[in-house]
């Protein structure tokens, strides 16, 4: 897979670096983000058992636990030869660990970021970011102090697998909790997955099956689509404590699943990042595509002010020269004052007309997508998806026009949109199709394994070493076969 990455990285080096620098766009996908290991973010309710799921993962305890709150921050866990913990602003400022652009949150949230490295062996094969438990407070205009929901989409977008937890006792009643997953989730279903923890503190079934189905309501209330997603009713087994009379089996067979999951995200890591670059792609071509559109406007505003401002020029200086009756010093005087004035009074009109075009882009940006919908022929199939981008990029393309209109805007130039555009329509997919016969390949090879374990066991117990004893309905026995003797009646 290595080989794809590295031809990613190659093409946004190449074609996309250039246009992201001056059209003003925010990051693409750095070099140490696409060559990281595959990342898991948990999030979840406040003693919902995210920290402690973590610690059964990691095989040793390396996060802490307990029913009180123990930890506000996001905790970043990775690989590393020796144990080490770094501050958020450490973090940032080294692009080894490609969390450069969590820096835009402000120190607040830099304060409340860590990154623990550590030698666990599960920890080679993936990076997990442990995240605050989230609870309603009784103050309803608290806040954490950062913008909690613009962190979490940014940890959504760069993440392969999202485990989201929640606990008996607040089953998505946590208004934060169904305001992250209606909003900072959003768009990341692919990646999603629903983690109903700590189902071993149910003594009956029923109560289970009622706190089961609050779950569902909840999630139900905020969803946009009919089907609930698939939810995970799991437990971590615990060293003391009472156990629960309901049979757990299922539940651990559900654990185990999310494992595997977790440790198999590597797979989807590839297609992860095509995915990822092929929507930054969407949002870079959609930006400069409206500042082209600024631009064409502001191009023409200018050509009829110039227009407009010789023929007033060139009006009041044949006036003076041909009409008046003044000297041909003052004549001189007044053809210069006419040109002086028109060109006054183009820039000053040019820039009013300027100014109130960006003010209206930015109050109403529907109508600026509708524009560049039609302009550029969106179908059907494209406009929701653009659409949505458009939302998420909007106050940035604006930011941009603004820092961009003193010095004049860019030129997307047609061999840099040939390039983008050619790779996104045919090379991006031809990559999916390689990614996806690359994992084909892995499963059957973990398949053929299996069933070749399963062939050996079957030769085992057909060995001599490993007669098979019939018995009757008394379980008395009957016979046995050893090797190819027959059986023996007795």
């Amino acid at each position: 897979m290595q080989d794809i990455i590295s031809e990613v990285h190659q093409f946004l080096s190449a074609s996309v670096d250039p246009l992201q620098e001056r059209f003003l766009f925010q990051g693409r996908p750095s070099e140490a983000a696409l060559k990281d290991s595959p990342l898991i973010l948990i999030l979840g309710n406040h003693s919902s058992g995210k920290s402690s799921f973590v610690n059964y993962f990691a095989g040793q305890a390396i996060q802490l636990t307990g029913m009180a709150p123990t930890d506000d921050d996001f905790t970043v866990l990775k690989y590393g030869g020796a144990e080490n913990t770094r501050p958020g602003s450490s973090v940032v400022s080294n692009p080894s660990f490609g969390l450069e652009g969590l820096s835009q949150f402000g120190p607040k949230f830099l304060s409340h970021l860590h990154l623990k490295t550590l030698p666990n062996s599960r920890l080679e094969k993936v990076t997990l970011v442990d995240t605050p438990g989230m609870i309603d407070s009784a103050d309803a205009s608290a806040s954490r102090g950062y913008d909690f929901q613009s962190v979490v989409r940014w940890f959504a977008e760069r993440a392969d697998l999202i485990m989201l937890f929640f606990d008996p006792e607040r089953p998505g009643t946590t208004a934060e909790t169904l305001e992250v997953y209606t909003n900072a989730l959003s768009d990341f279903d692919h990646k999603l997955q629903v983690v109903y923890n700590k189902v071993d503190q149910f003594n009956r079934l029923s109560d289970f099956a009622r706190c089961y189905g609050n779950l569902c309501w909840n999630l139900g209330k905020v969803m946009k689509t009919k089907d609930l997603p698939q939810i995970y009713a799991t437990f971590v087994p615990q060293a003391s404590g009472n156990k629960s009379p309901l049979d757990l089996d299922e539940f651990a067979e559900a654990r185990e699943l999310l494992i595997r999951k977790m440790e198999n995200t590597a797979l989807q890591r590839v297609d992860n990042i095509l995915t990822d670059v092929s929507i930054y792609l969407d949002r870079l071509v959609l930006h400069v595509d409206i500042l082209e559109l600024v631009r064409h406007w502001r191009a023409r505003l200018t050509r009829q002010v110039l227009l407009i401002s010789l023929i007033i020029a060139g009006a009041g200086s044949a006036w003076f020269w041909y009409m008046s009756a003044y000297e041909e010093s003052l004549k001189y005087a007044g053809v210069a004052g006419s040109i002086f004035i028109s060109v006054f009074l183009g820039i000053s009109f040019r820039n009013f007309r300027v100014g109130r075009k960006l003010k209206w882009l930015d109050q109403h940006p529907n109508e600026v997508f509708e524009l560049y919908s039609t302009t550029h022929r969106v179908r059907n199939d494209r406009y929701q998806h653009l659409q949505a981008q458009w939302r998420l990029i909007f106050k940035h393309t604006m930011k941009a026009l603004k820092d961009l209109e003193s010095q004049g805007l860019p030129k997307f130039k047609a061999k840099e949109r040939k390039a983008v555009e050619q790779w996104r329509t045919f090379r991006l997919p031809q990559l999916r199709t390689v990614v996806h016969q690359r994992e084909n390949e892995v499963l059957n090879q973990a398949l053929e394994e299996a069933m070749s374990f399963t062939e050996a066991e079957a030769d085992a117990l057909l060995d001599e070493s490993h007669p098979i004893v019939i018995t009757d309905k008394d379980q008395k026995t009957v016979g046995q076969t050893q090797g190819d003797e027959p059986l023996v009646h007795g």
